[in-house]
């Protein structure tokens, strides 16, 4: 498992064993390749009062660091090289806890001024051999159609309702293993109804965050959709 810690595994199905490891871990890569690929968060100790980090092979695109569970602003990262200095108050120990974005290289053909990277949010260009301007952490800009070779740095960095998407997806296959559910659209056990999707046959409420984060798309024009 990727994102999860035995003990919030047991917390949700009341219990732990091989199996329910699996079907998490099944759902956690299924969910990934939907919208991902998605990056858990890195928790690392460091001695105050300043020390500096060096993440590889991991290059760190920040939205926010933790220290002992409390955010802090005091800190500077360099995305050229992965390197984050952090600033402490005191020489006491510390537990930081950050979220590391993966470096790609990608040869693209586009047809248009504008290209979408196999991989999103895009956080950091490194390198290209056209001139690049990043639009919405999404799309790539470029001046002219022309076959492009970009390194860059990206990935999703996974929350709270990305998790429980991967929770509810766990469960439900759970209970498709053990109750032999599979083609029923809905099911109600006293004042709990539960649907699902006809199409997909997963359940809806899973089905809105993945929209919610799947990739947007670019006509030949240069229009989102």
């Amino acid at each position: 498992m990727k994102f999860f810690t035995e003990s919030e595994i047991t917390t949700y199905f009341g219990q732990y064993d091989e199996q329910i490891e699996f079907i998490v871990s099944s759902a956690e890569n299924w969910i990934d390749n939907e919208i991902g690929p998605l990056i858990p968060q890195k928790t690392v100790t460091i001695q105050g009062p300043k020390d500096k980090l060096t993440l590889e092979p991991y290059i760190v695109a920040i939205e926010k660091v933790m220290v002992n569970n409390t955010q802090i602003e005091v800190y500077d990262a360099n995305l050229t090289t992965g390197e984050i200095d952090i600033q402490l108050e005191s020489d006491d120990v510390a537990n930081v806890t950050y979220y590391p974005s993966l470096e790609f290289t990608e040869t693209l053909y586009p047809t248009c001024n504008y290209i979408m990277p196999s991989v999103y949010p895009v956080w950091y260009v490194i390198s290209s051999n056209v001139n690049v301007t990043i639009l919405r952490r999404m799309i790539l800009r470029i001046d002219e159609p022309d076959e492009i070779t970009v390194t860059y740095r990206a990935g999703l960095p996974i929350n709270n309702e990305i998790k429980m998407a991967i929770l509810l997806l766990s469960k439900y296959w759970y209970k498709n293993f053990s109750e032999s559910l599979q083609g029923v659209t809905s099911y109600k056990i006293g004042d709990i109804s539960v649907s699902f999707d006809k199409k997909s046959a997963i359940p809806i409420e899973i089905n809105l965050v993945l929209e919610k984060y799947r990739k947007i798309h670019i006509t030949d024009y240069g229009d989102i959709q």
